[in-house]
């Protein structure tokens, strides 16, 4: 029997990247398995958000993903809708693997009523994330951006080597440095920090996550905003979830620090935290994420925008690197499905036995 393998592919993971990786991962298996590719990508201009109470963050459309994945056995994605409508006119399929650090495009409840494993591709983008998160703490605490700018606009006139006429900021070294969330982000940044002789105050609220580091530089988050020089956040909140920086915590913030966003917009109140830098309550801050998104030119954050201030287009989690991380990850999990071992990145295991067993009925 043949194992037929729907790629939705879009222009950042093309459908190819997929297909490469699987063929490379798939090859080795003996005896050999029959697959058959059913591959669509599609282009930026299809792309458009789904409004859906079920998933967010999917882009394109539930007839298209039909239209691929309607004979599949597994269905590969970064961003296309699986929605209850999908999977009830995709009756074949087995596995839905998401292409993304949390599978946020699709029903995981449907999937599981419809005995469909959901997989996901965590930890693919930490480097990256990490990589952008340090270097914009340190463009804006020592002002980097600025003294690009001061050769560029050809400000530069002193010969002096060492003078605070030149942009200058300061130093993270010996800084105190609050991450809130100590996921697989979280952790990667506390020991690239740790190394830069930085230290670190740790705010997690799932005990289990905590590593010999984490439970070393375990703390609350009234200690974080009380202590640190850098709030650095790396926490996922749903869109209803209560933000992890509101109006009141600003002013427990004795040491007026900066506030880095990476994570989710709903962590911190945007309003509060513009409100925050208005009234000297923070020294300044760098987003990556927003509540809207491209962000509109009747934004606030664009009156306000000055060297104590970076904004980057959501983009800490984007690099050249990520397509082929992805679809790496991807690939080796669908291999031990077909190998009948247990895969690790599962987002509902209860139905694990059950679809190891119908993927076996095809080789």
């Amino acid at each position: 029997m043949t194992i037929k393998i729907a790629i939705i592919g879009d222009p950042f993971i093309p459908s190819k990247t997929f297909k490469l990786s699987l063929n490379n991962h798939l090859k080795s298996i003996k005896p050999k398995i029959n697959i058959k590719f059913l591959t669509k990508d599609l282009k930026e201009k299809n792309l458009k958000p789904l409004a859906s109470k079920e998933v967010s963050e999917a882009f394109g459309n539930q007839n298209d993903v039909i239209k691929v994945a309607k004979s599949a056995n597994i269905l590969i994605t970064t961003f296309a809708p699986i929605t209850e409508y999908v999977l009830k006119n995709c009756k074949n399929l087995s596995i839905v693997a998401c292409g993304r650090g949390g599978p946020i495009n699709v029903n995981i409840k449907a999937s599981t009523n419809n005995n469909v494993m959901v997989l996901f591709a965590p930890g693919r983008n930490i480097d990256a994330v990490v990589e952008y998160t340090l270097a914009n703490i340190i463009n804006l605490v020592r002002k980097i951006p600025q003294a690009i700018d001061y050769v560029k606009k050809n400000k530069w006139k002193t010969p002096l080597e060492d003078t605070f006429l030149k942009p200058s900021g300061d130093e993270i070294h010996n800084k105190t440095i609050g991450v809130i969330g100590y996921g697989a982000i979280g952790k990667k940044l506390t020991r690239v920090l740790e190394a830069l002789d930085v230290k670190v105050l740790i705010y997690e609220p799932f005990k289990k996550q905590l590593d010999k580091i984490g439970k070393k530089n375990n703390s609350s988050l009234n200690n974080i905003f009380r202590k640190s020089d850098i709030i650095t956040i790396h926490a996922r909140i749903n869109k209803n979830g209560k933000p992890l920086i509101a109006k009141k915590d600003f002013n427990q913030m004795k040491k007026k620090p900066y506030i880095i966003n990476t994570s989710r917009s709903q962590c911190v109140e945007s309003e509060s935290l513009i409100y925050a830098y208005k009234s000297k309550k923070i020294k300044g801050f760098y987003l990556d994420v927003f509540d809207e998104e491209p962000i509109p030119n009747k934004s606030k954050l664009h009156n306000i925008i000055n060297s104590n201030i970076i904004l980057t287009p959501h983009a800490a989690g984007v690099s050249r690197d990520i397509p082929s991380k992805t679809a790496e990850i991807i690939a080796k999990e669908i291999k031990k499905i077909i190998q009948n071992q247990k895969p690790k990145f599962v987002t509902n295991p209860e139905v694990v036995n059950i679809v190891k067993k119908k993927i076996k009925k095809l080789i």
